[in-house]
């Protein structure tokens, strides 16, 4: 009887190891998939000039990203169709400099996109420049008409600020009054 006793013990207590352990294996499985799912995707930020920026016809796709067609390049769609874009648009939307009217801002999944179109055509594909957006930014509420919060400020654009990206900078810190900072414009 003690040794059908100590076997059933045993036998219960591999079954229990066993069942743990495939217990253990599927929560890490399922720990996997999820963190697969909802892995970021890299993306590549880029402000470049187009002067001729209405030769193309954007929509949204459904997963999000967009389909940029050029009316003018059969070429260049087919690169454009190589990669995914997930924003396209002016950079300094208010602005009131000419030379900032045609930059635009394009976010990608791919590193090689813009200089695919600069090599295809370098006439319309001009001064490229990765940047790294800010993860916040802050607009204080008299930023000016170029902020997209209400303004309460005076009745014209900061477009210096904007060129500098201030409300970036202002998401990483609004200053310490600890810190004095003084301008000179003579010769020191």
């Amino acid at each position: 009887m003690i040794h059908i006793i100590s076997f059933i013990n045993i036998h219960n207590t591999n079954l229990y190891k066993s069942g743990f352990l495939v217990f253990f294996m599927a929560l890490l499985t399922g720990f996997s998939l999820y963190s697969q799912e909802t892995e970021e995707k890299e993306l590549y930020f880029y402000h470049i000039s187009i002067p001729n920026f209405d030769s193309f016809e954007i929509t949204k796709k459904e997963d999000g990203s967009l389909e940029v067609f050029s009316l003018e390049s059969m070429p260049e769609n087919e690169i454009l169709r190589q990669h995914k874009i997930y924003d396209f648009k002016p950079a300094f939307p208010n602005t009131l400099k000419e030379n900032l009217k045609i930059v635009y801002r394009i976010t990608t999944d791919s590193p090689t996109l813009v200089y695919e179109l600069e090599k295809l055509n370098p006439e319309k594909y001009q001064k490229i420049g990765e940047y790294f957006p800010p993860k916040v930014s802050y607009y204080p509420n008299d930023y000016g008409t170029t902020s997209p919060v209400e303004n309460l400020g005076e009745p014209y654009p900061l477009t210096g600020l904007d060129l500098i990206n201030a409300p970036g900078a202002w998401g990483i810190t609004k200053g310490n009054k600890k810190v004095v900072i003084g301008v000179s414009d003579a010769r020191v």
